[in-house]
């Protein structure tokens, strides 16, 4: 398919290249939870420009309190809020925090199939020996010797590699539920890491840049009732404006104010009063409305699938997480991101003929392949969205 460089407009749930309106499936990589030009994103325009809002940081306390309130709605053990402009300056950030109270110990622990942004020192992935793989060119291999890989969902394995590293290791970082394969159940293995660094005085970073609000309860973390230490968050949050924060614990905010060698976590825009009067909008808005509609469409748009794909034998099945989904090129139950992307290499021209498809169906499938449904669905668009891509996986995949 060819590259769309000439996107004119977008509203609610699709983009415009040319004349021609094109259903949108990644909103931003999961960014436009309530869609494209919503009243929200627009009533923050209007408030900057009509109250002549500065850019600047400096003025607003009152709005960060607020905000805050907001913010523990979804993340319950969050004492304190440390703006940031990215999820990736955020994720520095964190593991910042995590080597400065553990003495400087230089090595940390990501999980096999999460993704933490463009970030040199968790810019890797793996496959069954778990080294190191760099992501992109110009990563050094200083990077590559701190890390250490824990196997998504096995228990087992993890152990055997957290008990022979943990003691030259700062931190353990994790996306709760990784969008790369999006599993229900991820509850066991979230919580033995919680008890390990427990055990072991790790720090625990739940990366929910991308959960977070579109989880059902807020975060994976209320959800399952297991909190990190730190939580990164963001994303969707900013309602289309750029922002990211960290939000330690107490323990760990108390042990922060404490050192003597205090931590850096200046930015030119990080907390600036666009992001956070847009975030805050978003918060009060969704808080108000919250997201049912689009979870029970989620919910919908999977069973629908995965239904007509067994009754028709086609090798195809969606994977979910409550607002986020993914289909996977296999019937068969695949449990971790070498599985998944041993399917997807060997699918690839098939796959390429399906997103084709769909394109010419006025779909556009991410590149990602993570599909994000906005707050603006309705039964009406996710049946148009099943119709036309039960139709493609019958064409391309059908044993």
């Amino acid at each position: 398919m060819k590259e769309i460089i000439n996107v004119n407009k977008a509203k609610d749930d699709y983009i415009y290249i040319g004349k021609k309106k094109y259903f949108d499936l990644s909103l931003q990589n999961g960014v436009l939870l309530l869609g494209h030009n919503n009243k929200i994103f627009n009533k923050s325009l209007n408030q900057i420009i009509k109250k002549k809002y500065t850019i600047s940081k400096l003025n607003n306390k009152n709005l960060n309190k607020d905000f805050f309130k907001l913010v523990k709605k979804y993340f319950k053990n969050a004492h304190e809020l440390i703006y940031c402009t990215t999820g990736s300056e955020a994720i520095t950030k964190a593991i910042r925090i995590a080597r400065a109270l553990n003495k400087n110990k230089t090595k940390i622990f990501i999980v096999n199939g999460s993704w933490h942004g463009s970030v040199d020192q968790t810019l890797f992935n793996a496959k069954n020996n778990l080294r190191p793989i760099p992501m992109s060119a110009g990563i050094g291999n200083i990077f590559r010797d701190n890390v250490k890989i824990l196997p998504f969902e096995d228990i087992d394995k993890t152990k055997k590699i957290l008990n022979a590293h943990y003691r030259n290791a700062s931190c353990i970082l994790i996306e709760p539920v990784a969008a790369s394969l999006p599993i229900q159940n991820r509850e066991s293995y979230l919580k033995y890491l919680r008890d390990f660094c427990k055990k072991k005085k790790l720090i625990m970073i739940f990366d929910e840049i991308i959960t977070g609000i579109r989880t059902e309860k807020g975060s994976v973390q209320n959800k399952y009732n297991i909190f990190p230490d730190i939580t990164i968050a963001g994303k969707a949050i900013g309602g289309g404006f750029p922002i990211s924060f960290i939000l330690p614990n107490k323990e760990v905010s108390v042990k922060i104010n404490k050192l003597k060698d205090k931590i850096f976590f200046g930015g030119t825009f990080s907390g600036n009063n666009y992001s956070v009067l847009s975030s805050y909008n978003t918060l009060k808005f969704i808080n108000k409305n919250m997201i049912t509609k689009m979870l029970k469409n989620s919910a919908y748009f999977q069973k629908k699938i995965n239904n007509f794909c067994l009754e028709n034998n086609l090798d195809v099945k969606v994977y979910r997480f409550d607002g986020f989904l993914r289909l996977i090129f296999s019937k068969k139950n695949i449990n971790n991101i070498v599985a998944r992307d041993f399917l997807e290499v060997k699918n690839r021209k098939k796959i390429d003929k399906f997103k084709k498809y769909l394109y010419n169906k006025r779909i556009l499938y991410p590149k990602n392949g993570v599909i994000f449904l906005s707050i603006m669905i309705n039964r009406d668009k996710t049946d148009f969205l099943i119709r036309n891509i039960c139709q493609g996986i019958k064409k391309y995949f059908k044993k």
